[in-house]
């Protein structure tokens, strides 16, 4: 790529105009590599919504703090808590 090989002549040049206008070139390319390799927040969040909704448990085991329930009583109020839609109030 060509990355490497403009970080290579910024440090071999001497002359600082030159060497400004590498630096330049660089900015340039990281601020376009940077363009094209982020990660676009609004789908990364969109998906893991979806994934929660769909999979209560692994929605239940990714909370902060989570207490697993120990008796079919406390099984049964998580699966009814998880059985409410977002729509509807739940998470």
């Amino acid at each position: 790529t060509i990355v490497p090989k403009v970080r290579e002549a910024f440090r071999a040049e001497t002359d600082p105009v030159v060497r400004q206008g590498l630096a330049h070139l660089l900015a340039s390319l990281h601020n376009a590599s940077n363009a094209i390799f982020k990660i676009d927040d609004n789908a990364r969040s969109y998906a893991l919504t979806v994934y929660r909704r769909n999979h209560p448990a692994a929605n239940h085991a990714a909370e902060a703090i989570v207490i697993y329930p120990t008796t079919p009583e406390q099984i049964q109020a998580l699966l009814k808590r998880d059985a409410v839609t977002p729509a509807e109030g739940g998470r």
